[in-house]
């Protein structure tokens, strides 16, 4: 998933791992319905050919979100939980 980009990643997180409807991510993300669709369509493409070509496995480095990264998607959880 670390190699989706935050975006993508962020969508995948809200929709799927927190069981959120693409309105609620939309509230959660500040977007349109169509925005939160759009993309977890493009993170499932994208995690999908990842996938297909055998991804090579990420280098310790790569595993760790930013900082930034990190709190900006904690927030949002954590008010979509709410």
């Amino acid at each position: 998933l670390h190699r989706l980009e935050p975006k993508l990643r962020e969508v995948l997180a809200l929709t799927v791992a927190s069981g959120l409807s693409h309105d609620d991510a939309a509230r959660v993300m500040g977007c349109p319905v169509g925005t939160v669709k759009s993309r977890a369509f493009r993170a499932r493409r994208e995690l999908r050919r990842l996938l297909d070509e055998g991804a090579q496995p990420l280098t310790a480095e790569e595993q760790r979100p930013t900082r930034r990264e990190m709190s900006d998607e904690d927030e949002r959880l954590a008010q979509a939980l709410e």
